[in-house]
């Protein structure tokens, strides 16, 4: 009896091997690239799976982690903050005083948030500052970036801090005019090839950013940049849109607010059940790492780094699930814009799994993911009317790292976690290397190996939505 067992088993096992071979064989993956497993939500049991205990880099997938740990720490209706203070008398429509701009970290703030602030502080019957406009920014530690990884002038590696705003993003034309017309950015020309850089970050000091613009690489009309200080970025900003709204600021400084001020403007920011959903829906890498250090600052009572904040997330997860074996995990920021974030498959199902009846103010961690055929970053893929709505889920991308994990439905009704996990890994060795002609070349060819990624897990969803 116990033979036959085992004959059956080496047989079935014989069948997967063989079927994962003819789908690597289709789309001319190297099976070492990959690493997946299908989990049944119910028992636990592994439906299917290949290296799926390797340690794979997460990328964006990390931001699934990171939104749990906010939501248990903050509180899915938490909110945000930015307030304006006053200090002095105010005659005929000058303050006689200071004025202080004061941050939580908001990571969703925008131009019409900063209007309505301003609006705030005409209502209160102020038109000119006799005094000075201070960035109290205390709230959260400022960091240049939110990583090394990658080249200097990618727009989702901007600076993080207390006062963050449209993302910590502004816009050169090729008229090479800044947009917004901020006066403390600076650009200076110089024509250089530079492997596909085509912005370098030269200085940035308490009145001015400075960047070059690499005219010998190839310039669109309109190209994104991080800024590397997001408090001065914020004051600026809300200095411009200020005096176009006939409220006339001084240059804005960095300060405390003093104890006598009293609050006149306040905007509430987003509820964070809805911050979660934007940032795993966009991907944005802001977000996640604004909500990592909130959190771990909630959770220690202390301000941290994020490379800090994210060993208190790693160990707040390692205690709360002390089933799951995180022996191969780590993690060093909360957005995922690093190799050093990583998980196995394994791990990622069973935390799936471990979290998916947690109610969060009425919602379940199911609600938070992209869905096929509806929204997000799988909004558009796996369209068929037999797939749609059966498949949610969190992508996650690097230069040769595409990802895909969360939950799905099959046709007979029962309910998986699943984890895609790929990776070229000399490719992607090579590229945390500095940046060079061979690394430009390699970017270059990224496209063709994500798409034929991209289809081996639609391949391997539809099967598993189908099949089971």
């Amino acid at each position: 009896m116990h033979r036959l067992i085992f004959i059956l088993i080496s047989a079935l096992f014989c069948q997967i091997s063989f079927a994962n071979k003819k789908l690597f064989n289709k789309f001319g993956i190297d099976s070492k690239q990959v690493s997946y497993i299908l989990m049944d939500l119910a028992t636990g049991n592994i439906a299917a799976k290949h290296q799926h205990q390797d340690p794979m880099i997460l990328a964006s997938v990390s931001k699934v982690f990171t939104s749990y740990f906010a939501l248990t720490q903050l509180g899915a209706e938490y909110r945000f903050h930015t307030k304006v203070y006053r200090q002095g008398k105010l005659e005929n429509g000058t303050l006689k005083g200071n004025l202080y701009l004061v941050g939580s970290g908001a990571p969703y703030l925008t131009a019409p948030h900063l209007i309505s602030l301003i609006h705030q502080i005409k209502k209160a019957g102020i038109k000119k500052i006799d005094g000075k406009f201070i960035l109290d920014d205390s709230a959260l530690i400022n960091k240049n970036k939110i990583s090394i990884l990658g080249l200097e002038d990618q727009a989702d590696n901007p600076a993080i801090g207390a006062l963050n705003v449209e993302f910590n993003r502004f816009s050169v034309h090729q008229s090479k005019e800044v947009h917004p017309p901020l006066t403390h950015i600076k650009l200076v020309e110089k024509n250089k090839a530079s492997n596909g850089l085509k912005f370098d970050h030269l200085e940035i000091n308490e009145e001015q950013e400075v960047w070059q613009v690499n005219t010998h690489e190839s310039i669109a009309k309109i190209e994104d940049l991080p800024t590397r200080d997001s408090t001065l970025f914020t004051g600026n900003f809300f200095q411009y849109l200020a005096n176009l709204h006939g409220v006339e600021l001084p240059a804005p400084i960095t300060g405390k607010l003093n104890d006598s001020a009293q609050e006149i403007a306040h905007h509430n920011g987003l509820p964070l059940s809805r911050l979660v959903a934007l940032g795993i829906e966009y991907s944005n890498n802001l977000i996640a790492e604004v909500l990592l250090l909130s959190s771990a600052k909630q959770l220690t009572g202390k301000n941290m780094m994020n490379q800090d904040a994210a060993k208190t997330m790693h160990d707040f997860l390692k205690k709360r699930f002390s089933h799951i074996n995180w022996k191969k995990s780590s993690f060093i920021n909360g957005s995922g814009l690093t190799v050093n974030n990583q998980v196995s498959a394994l791990t990622m199902a069973q935390f799936l799994q471990a979290i998916e009846k947690d109610d969060f103010a009425g919602r379940s961690y199911w609600s938070f993911f992209s869905i096929n055929a509806h929204s997000g970053s799988i909004g558009r893929r796996l369209k068929d009317p037999e797939l749609a709505y059966r498949i949610y889920g969190k992508t996650g991308s690097l230069f040769f790292v595409n990802n895909l994990a969360g939950y799905l439905i099959s046709k007979s009704g029962k309910r998986y976690a699943y984890a895609i996990f790929t990776t070229h890994h000399n490719n992607r060795t090579q590229l945390n290397q500095k940046n060079s002609a061979k690394n430009k070349k390699l970017r270059d060819s990224n496209y063709q190996w994500y798409k034929n990624m991209q289809r081996l897990q639609d391949e391997l969803l539809t099967n598993w939505v189908l099949e089971l």
